[in-house]
């Protein structure tokens, strides 16, 4: 077996760990999903790592969770969470930035979270997006038309975002991602 799925494999032991869960819950064909994926380089170990840490999170409190679930016409979530209260969406950000767009990193990444979100939020009742805890994007500003067209004007033709159509989203928050240990920060405005 490869180094780095074996690595990957004891990163996810660690999140288990950090989170009081037994390896033998229903986070198995979570892991094997990601680490298949990992290991054909379809994903990157960061955000297998980051995908992980959410799904886990959600299942310690009581969500059905899913990766890289298939949601139609080609739309794949890296999270996918059910619970009585409804389905959720969480789209794993690393904070990647192109680099026609590097002079503008917010705006770039507010035109990403707007595109992710004209197509996810449909297969949703809550759609968030999920930093690592490194990357800041302040939360007042996901609902900020101002902002937001600028970011469209600035960064969405990477997208394919025109304003005001790919107005009509719903991005119902940011989630922060911690690895040590292992937590998961909503807004506590906009959580269940």
């Amino acid at each position: 077996m490869e180094k780095r799925i074996v690595w990957l494999q004891k990163q996810f032991g660690t999140i288990l760990s950090s989170l009081n869960l037994n390896p033998a819950d229903g986070l198995r064909e979570a892991a094997q999903r990601l680490l298949f994926l990992v290991d054909r380089k379809s994903l990157s170990s960061y955000h297998a790592i980051l995908q992980y840490a959410v799904a886990s999170f959600l299942y310690k409190r009581y969500f059905d969770v899913w990766v890289e679930k298939p949601l139609s016409q080609g739309l794949i979530s890296d999270v996918y969470a059910e619970y009585p209260s409804g389905k959720v969406v969480i789209e794993i950000e690393t904070g990647f930035i192109a680099k026609s767009c590097v002079d503008n990193p917010l705006y770039y990444l507010l035109a990403k979270f707007l595109y992710k979100a004209s197509h996810y939020s449909a297969f949703s009742d809550k759609f968030f997006v999920a930093l690592p805890e490194h990357i800041h994007v302040p939360t007042n500003i996901i609902n900020n038309k101002e902002v937001l067209k600028d970011s469209i004007r600035k960064c969405g033709h990477l997208f394919r975002l025109n304003w005001p159509k790919e107005y009509f989203h719903r991005i119902d928050g940011i989630l922060k991602v911690y690895l040590n240990p292992v937590k998961v920060t909503p807004d506590p405005q906009i959580w269940f």
